[in-house]
């Protein structure tokens, strides 16, 4: 008998209809004598919907207060499905975080899982149960609940696997795993059947949203293989697992974003360590920083440039308006309306060829890159976000990640 961790995302649980599909999906598992914890998100659109109307209410809401408020949303997905497990024989029994014993750090909205408890969910487990945990949600070392943020629930996942030692943590949503770039987008694209966790993170951390990035770090720390599904067809479309990589670097996905800025800051006066300075500003005022460059100094001044996403850039001006004051008169000019282009793939980012047909590709269509930085496993272009699909079906055709 193995133990296997289910996680379901809110499509999948948006309707009264999906959740019955869900426990049919879960009474499977039962049958073939598995084991089974089961982590629920919010349903649909919940937790957007519960953080819009704090915002209404306040445009700094007490972080403590919305944690409170957007846990709600997880408690109602895991009590509807296991009130819905009893009704067709299975011994469903929900569980907060806090009940589970997922205990974290105090940072509210952003919280990480210092250790898991887990007791109540050993028993149930015993008793032949099916424990269905709240994702997304923990209580702090102060007895204070929290949230993990962003794709908390396959954190939650992951973390009750690790902790388990679960065989594989299964990830269930309305897509059957990774494709080669959005289907919805580029219709013909392949499905990416086995991927590394290196590059799983990279896409993830890229702007995919088949899984959270915390979530496959945890999962490539501990080693525990992770299996993306379909919730509607049952497709298994992705496994995420350790790839020892034998061939030449190829690019295995491509990912874009429309919704990037450029904040350039002109004629700075030189000052010791300006730059590292606003970037710690920055960072501590939650702004994500995708790239930053130092300019080359003249006359005693240089320029700074930094892109973060279009709906950071009014926070972001503030923090250095405020940082600026202090040397001078250095001028801030914010350009909008820019996208952004990851490839993601073992050992790209050193490969002279890949990095030579992409350029290639980019001068015959007459593309100005706005900003590049690669790694080892990715490259990053930045591009006015007018240009951002026609470039990328270019380069899905030229890196053969379109179905034959």
């Amino acid at each position: 008998m193995a133990l296997v961790v289910k996680k379901f995302g809110g499509s999948s649980l948006a309707t009264l209809k999906n959740i019955r599909h869900v426990d049919n999906i879960i009474k499977r598992g039962k049958e073939k004598g598995d084991d089974v914890i089961v982590v629920v998100s919010a349903r649909g659109d919940t937790t957007d919907r519960l953080t819009g109307l704090a915002y209404k209410i306040s445009n700094r809401p007490v972080q403590r207060e919305l944690d409170m408020l957007l846990t709600a949303g997880e408690r109602e997905s895991m009590a509807l499905l296991a009130i819905a497990l009893n009704e067709i024989g299975v011994k469903g029994i929900s569980f907060t975080g806090s009940q589970v014993g997922i205990i974290t750090d105090t940072s509210h909205t952003k919280a990480r899982i210092i250790a898991i408890k887990g007791e109540r969910l050993k028993k149930s487990l015993m008793e032949g149960k099916v424990p269905v945990v709240a994702g997304f949600q923990g209580v702090s070392v102060e007895k204070e609940v929290t949230t993990l943020g962003r794709g908390g629930s396959d954190v939650t996942a992951v973390a009750l696997a690790v902790t388990f030692s679960a065989l594989k943590c299964e990830i269930y949503s309305d897509v059957a795993g990774l494709y080669t770039e959005d289907p919805y987008y580029f219709p013909g694209v392949k499905l990416v059947e086995n991927v590394s966790y290196e590059e799983m993170a990279e896409i993830s951390s890229a702007g995919a949203r088949v899984i959270s990035t915390r979530a496959v770090l945890l999962a490539e720390k501990y080693r525990v293989p992770i299996e993306l599904y379909s919730t509607f067809t049952l497709e298994r479309g992705t496994v995420v697992k350790n790839i020892e990589v034998m061939e030449e670097p190829e690019v295995r996905a491509i990912t874009h974003r429309t919704d990037m800025a450029m904040i350039f800051l002109e004629d700075v006066p030189k000052k010791t360590y300006f730059f590292s300075q606003a970037i710690t500003r920055l960072m501590e005022a939650n702004v994500r920083l995708f790239f930053y460059s130092h300019g080359v100094p003249h006359h005693n001044h240089f320029d700074l440039s930094f892109i973060v996403e279009e709906r950071e850039t009014e926070r972001a001006e503030k923090v250095l308006k405020t940082f600026v004051q202090d040397v001078g008169d250095a001028r801030i000019e914010i350009i909008k309306h820019l996208g952004l282009i990851t490839l993601v793939g073992i050992g790209i980012g050193n490969s002279p060829e890949i990095l030579s047909r992409l350029f290639d590709s980019l001068n015959k269509m007459q593309v100005h890159v706005i900003a590049f930085s690669s790694s080892e496993n990715r490259i990053d272009l930045f591009i006015n976000k007018e240009r951002i699909l026609e470039v990328v079906e270019n380069l899905l055709t030229i890196f053969n990640l379109m179905q034959d």
